[in-house]
């Protein structure tokens, strides 16, 4: 492809390219590239370039080098995710599949607001008293569903208790911090704290302050916690295979800090915590998932689903995924020491990929069932 202009540039791409950027001469490209003459291999692509190359022409060339990488990244996570699905085949009891008639997936995400509303005037969906309640199992999974067959839950049992030792002794390790309030709310009396790549009100992703404030205990917190988090983005992979590839499709600055997922929240009970506040995570997107881990000795702690007057009990280790954004929930009081940690991106991330890779989600809808009378059966 040959572009002919006044005080040509040449060069010579050897591999794909990431990232465009403009001098005041011609365009370097980040990437391997070599100077050559004009009279380069037959087999070798020769681009040459303006010092005043059109934008819209820089535009075109810059989002075919990001759709190719794109379409390489696809193939692979696909590739990954038959692979989690011939292992989880092969070695994953057969859940205990529970349905919910009086509450879809579909339903719970067209109520999706990004504004806390509080349900305590709410007394049905209050009084956890009365909510069917599932105990802990050490060696089937429990898997929730929803009137339209949408997954709402899905707890995996702790196979290798090591795992919740190592993220115990690294939380309990971490610096001393203040205890903050989360957008204002007071949720409960544990101490959190946002270790995340986020892009809020920003053009680029960055690390968190309070990640950068624990300095090397958090740097070592998350690398020695990183067979957890492939625990968790096994489960991801498993059970919402989609949203395991949106949350890897497209680059970032910096690597993400709980493997597919941009971050996670750490959360630090201490002993006996109280009951939290029920609330959902807005911050997130309304079609993605959360995955959720509690470490320490301690009896109650359970995980309360008001939308769907579910109580669910887990043990030290046990991975629970759901759509925290969308349904409200809290932990039952505890007696004892408990520590959680919630992986999860945000959405400001999306709207990143959005902006920058032209991103585009789509979430599937139920087919629509034809009538008798439709021409198409005749």
């Amino acid at each position: 492809m040959n572009i002919r202009a006044k005080n040509m540039a040449v060069v010579m791409l050897s591999q794909p390219v990431n990232k465009f950027a403009i001098d005041n001469r011609a365009i370097s490209i980040e990437g391997s590239l070599k100077n050559t003459s004009a009279g380069g291999p037959r087999d070798t692509t020769v681009i040459h370039l303006s010092p005043r190359i059109p934008k819209v022409l820089l535009g075109q060339l810059a989002c075919t080098m990001v759709s190719n990488k794109t379409q390489q990244s696809k193939k692979l996570l696909n590739k990954r995710i038959q692979n989690v699905s011939k292992i989880a085949a092969k070695y994953v009891p057969d859940p205990l599949v529970v349905k919910v008639d009086h509450v879809s997936l579909g339903g719970l995400r067209k109520k999706y607001s990004n504004k806390h509303v509080s349900i305590e005037d709410d007394s049905q969906r209050m009084n956890s008293s009365q909510f069917k309640r599932y105990p802990a199992d050490s060696l089937q999974p429990l898997e929730i569903r929803g009137a339209d067959n949408g997954l709402l839950l899905y707890r995996y049992p702790a196979d290798d208790p090591d795992l919740a030792l190592t993220l115990h002794d690294t939380i309990t390790q971490l610096p001393r911090t203040k205890k903050r309030k989360h957008k204002g709310l007071e949720r409960s009396g544990y101490v959190v704290r946002h270790h995340v790549l986020s892009c809020n009100s920003a053009k680029e992703p960055f690390l968190t302050r309070e990640f950068k404030d624990d300095g090397e205990k958090g740097e070592e917190f998350f690398k020695r916690n990183q067979p957890m988090w492939r625990r968790m983005c096994f489960v991801l992979g498993m059970k919402a295979p989609s949203v395991f590839r949106d949350m890897q499709l497209f680059e970032v600055p910096h690597e993400r800090l709980c493997g597919a997922f941009a971050g996670c929240a750490i959360n630090q009970g201490g002993l006996n915590p109280a009951k939290t506040v029920p609330h959902r995570d807005p911050g997130e997107p309304r079609d993605s998932y959360a995955a959720l881990t509690c470490t320490g000795k301690h009896t109650g702690g359970s995980l309360i689903l008001h939308d769907l007057y579910i109580i669910v009990e887990m043990n030290p280790g046990d991975i629970i995924l759901f759509p925290d954004s969308i349904i409200y929930h809290s932990n039952e009081e505890v007696q004892g020491e408990r520590n959680s940690v919630v992986c999860y991106t945000e959405n400001n991330m999306y709207a990143y990929w959005k902006r920058k890779f032209k991103m585009k989600r789509r979430e599937t809808k139920p087919k629509k069932r034809r009538k008798l009378s439709d021409p198409k059966l005749d």
